[in-house]
């Protein structure tokens, strides 16, 4: 039962925070979602931040798995970006909330910084360079998930191309 509670206080504060904002939500919002009184949050968690940082947790790990399992195999720009929408688009509440997050979306944008510059090994990229096609890759992939609520209008290919070119023009003017 304390574990039920906990993912769906989990679960509720996703929902709240991805579509609503952190500063907009309160915890009694998140109880309401979750069906259960404001002091029960309390159990598990201090305050609103630390709900927060729990529950960035799980998709930010989901996202390092991504990137790491792309470098491993060194795939292609196409390749991790088409990876990146396929899972924002499964797990929309927890990528809206990384990347509408400001320390979790430079987290993540550091990260896909580092992917594209191993990407583009034949080409000397400056760290901001790197990261501002990082976050560019970063808004486009959200922006097009908040506007497609229906999965099946959604070409993961087709946007994937649309990122990578935008990555790379953005890089070729560096």
């Amino acid at each position: 039962m304390r574990h039920n509670s906990k993912q769906r206080i989990l679960d509720a504060a996703t929902v709240e925070f991805s579509t609503r904002g952190y500063d907009a939500v309160t915890m009694k919002d998140i109880a309401r979602r979750a069906d259960i009184t404001p002091a029960n949050i309390y159990v598990f968690y201090e305050n609103k931040e630390a709900l927060l940082q729990e529950a960035v947790k799980r998709p930010m790990q989901m996202i390092d798995g991504i990137l790491q399992q792309n470098n491993a195999k060194q795939k292609s720009l196409h390749s991790v970006t088409a990876d990146l929408i396929a899972w924002s688009r499964e797990h929309r509440n927890e990528a809206l909330l990384v990347a509408n997050t400001p320390t979790n979306r430079k987290e993540y944008a550091s990260r896909m910084a580092e992917h594209i510059a191993k990407c583009e090994k034949d080409r000397t990229l400056s760290k901001d360079s790197a990261q501002i096609a990082a976050d560019t890759a970063i808004t486009l992939i959200t922006d097009l998930v908040e506007k497609h609520d229906d999965d099946e209008k959604l070409d993961v290919n087709g946007t994937a191309r649309i990122v990578e070119k935008a990555v790379t023009d953005i890089l070729k003017l560096s």
